[in-house]
């Protein structure tokens, strides 16, 4: 700096340059004279006005406050992310504890099983509330769009509610933490003495600052300085960067390689996000087996089209059944809302229908005797004959 800070002649008092060939204390309201060569600094500078246009612009950027968009991500970002952490801690208690009710006794393998539990338990939560919604969906979803199918729809709900926020929700606290870092970095100093001007973060300086500006070069160093900030930042501490700006663009310009960057890794994450609905789908298979249904055809097989019985490994038509079992012969059969199973021969039959217990149990249904009359729901039912080998059955879809 060629140029000490001009002060007052009566109270010594950091006094702005203003616009004419005196300026007013704004301590002691004195008109103090400008010497010619503030006069000259400061008129060189005023020709620079119309060149410094686009920092103007610049600092209006960064003074002002980010979209409510990018606002809101972040928000949303942070909730998932909780939420997120809160059912895997949930669910590996819960394992926990279920292995130690198994007996396990504590030791690795309880740990085990209870990981095991925590990355089994959304898709096993998912399966059981489709099952138990059935009656209020009027369709079984997951037997309606097979195991698979259901647990790509929990991938895609994943995606969706929990990925693509935290991506987004990470991208835009990027920006924040960016934008925030870079506005405690440029703003001015506050006054040396109550009621006098800001002063230049740099020389400390009074920075002559225009009614409604956002920012002021200082005359004395050509250093840019945000003047008009938010309470949370001027509050805030000043965060140690590696690199220093006296320019607004040059800050504004890492600002925009940091975008890109994180736009890449934007991309990068876009591309996961295609990979994680299958993968949770695949994981729902593991539930599948987990989850056995003690012979049934599985939801492997979608319940739809023309009902077929399922068991002993074959399927049987509507009609006339050779039963090649004796004692409790067991059948699968897809069946529709509003639909009537009619079964005749053998000693007894009875219809049944998955009835759903606590979702953390690892056998949560069992299979209950079904009232005479339509089905309320799509999807699988089970047929239990008592009968001796050979006897026919008859059964038919109405």
């Amino acid at each position: 700096m060629n140029l000490q800070p001009l002060v007052c002649p009566t109270c010594a008092g950091a006094v702005p340059l203003g616009e004419g060939a005196t300026t007013r204390c704004p301590y002691c309201a004195a008109e103090a004279p400008i010497p010619p060569a503030y006069l000259k600094m400061r008129d060189e500078d005023r020709a620079q006005i119309a060149a410094r246009a686009e920092a103007a612009a610049l600092i209006a950027e960064l003074a002002a406050p980010l979209p409510a968009p990018i606002r809101a991500f972040a928000l949303v970002g942070k909730i998932a992310g909780y939420v997120a952490l809160g059912i895997f801690v949930l669910a590996f208690v819960l394992g926990f504890f279920l292995a130690m009710s198994e007996g396990g006794g504590g030791g690795v393998l309880t740990l085990i099983f209870a990981v095991f539990v925590a990355l089994l338990s959304v898709p096993i939560a998912w399966e059981w509330a489709l099952h138990a919604l059935a009656d209020t969906l009027h369709v079984d979803v997951v037997d309606r769009m097979s195991g698979f199918g259901a647990h790509l729809l929990l991938g895609v709900f994943v995606v969706v509610f929990f990925l693509v926020p935290l991506v987004l929700g990470y991208y835009a606290r990027s920006i924040i933490a960016a934008r925030s870092r870079l506005q405690r970095m440029f703003r001015s100093k506050p006054p040396a003495r109550p009621g006098g001007p800001a002063t230049c973060r740099h020389c400390d300086a009074p920075l002559d600052v225009a009614t409604g500006a956002l920012g002021a070069r200082c005359l004395y160093c050509g250093t840019d300085n945000l003047v008009s900030l938010s309470p949370d930042v001027v509050k805030a501490a000043v965060v140690a960067s590696t690199k220093s700006y006296s320019a607004i663009g040059e800050a504004l310009g890492e600002q925009a390689t940091a975008r890109f960057y994180l736009k890449a890794r934007l991309k990068a994450l876009a591309v996961l996000a295609v990979l994680v609905a299958p993968l949770v789908a695949g994981l729902g298979l593991v539930t599948e087996v987990v989850m056995d249904e003690g012979g049934a055809p599985g939801h492997l097989t979608r319940a739809s089209g023309t009902p077929m019985l399922y068991g002993e490994g074959k399927r049987r038509a509507q009609g006339d059944v050779a039963l090649d079992c004796s004692g409790d012969c067991v059948f699968y059969v897809p069946l529709a809302r509003g639909q009537t199973l009619v079964a005749h021969g053998g000693d007894s039959r009875s219809l049944q229908r998955r009835d759903i217990g606590p979702w953390y149990h690892l056998d949560w249904w069992s299979w209950t005797e079904l009232e005479a009359g339509p089905v309320r729901h799509t999807g699988w039912y089970r047929l239990v004959v008592r009968a001796s080998q050979g006897q026919k059955l008859t059964w038919s879809v109405e």
